[in-house]
């Protein structure tokens, strides 16, 4: 398994993204009809990235559970609805 990550195919909002047929410097249009939640997801804390950019702490990747549109995170904690 390659553990590096390409920053370059990376958003930092919406990760990867393929696309069949889509080239380098092609332009697209997007409908985004329908968003299914997956069951895991996956966090990712970067240094000098983010709301924590000015924190000093090493990179962290993680695989979390997803419930009923929640993160579960080990500790208990459960983020609020907007």
């Amino acid at each position: 398994m390659n553990k590096r990550l390409d920053w370059f195919k990376v958003n930092g909002a919406t990760g990867p993204i393929f696309i069949n047929g889509a080239k380098p410097g092609d332009t697209l249009v997007v409908n985004i009809q329908e968003i299914r939640v997956a069951e895991k997801g996956v966090i990712a804390v970067i240094p000098k990235q983010g709301a924590l950019k000015d924190k000093s702490f090493k990179a962290i990747v993680k695989v979390v559970s997803i419930h009923n549109g929640y993160i579960c995170f080990e500790s208990g904690i459960k983020p609020m609805r907007g």
